[in-house]
């Protein structure tokens, strides 16, 4: 529902926000940023009733498709490795396309890395939508 995403985003933040983390080195706040920024990434379309509407009715067919193939290739694969869920999968392919996109810009290659935090956030709200 709205307030679950609502209040699982503001817990999220809270957790991950650099500033909550003083005692961080550079790094670990630089991480903490970018996990802040795929946070703020997946509410901005799970937030928004027009764009989860659009992303339901684009993306989340073709993303449960996928997901339903790698997990038949988990299967006769243990060692597989891809997306655990739909919801891993969009924000994977959001940051491919921004990586392909800055790649443009700046000349350079940069690696689209998915948050462990919206992952694990991801991963409680499949589970608890399983039940």
């Amino acid at each position: 529902t709205r307030q679950q995403i609502r209040a699982s985003y503001k817990r999220l933040v809270i957790q991950w926000h650099p500033d909550k983390r003083p005692d961080a080195t550079a790094s670990d706040r630089k991480a903490a940023d970018l996990r802040l920024r795929g946070i703020r990434e997946a509410y901005a379309v799970l937030g928004d009733p027009e764009e989860r509407a659009g992303y339901d009715r684009e993306k989340l067919p073709s993303l449960m498709r996928l997901h339903k193939k790698q997990r038949k290739k988990k299967k006769k694969s243990k060692d597989a490795a891809g997306p655990a869920d739909p919801l891993e999968a969009f924000a994977a392919e959001q940051q491919q396309k921004k990586a392909r996109k800055n790649r443009g810009s700046s000349g350079g290659s940069r690696a689209a890395q998915e948050s462990p935090a919206v992952t694990r956030a991801r991963r409680r709200t499949a589970k608890q939508n399983k039940q």
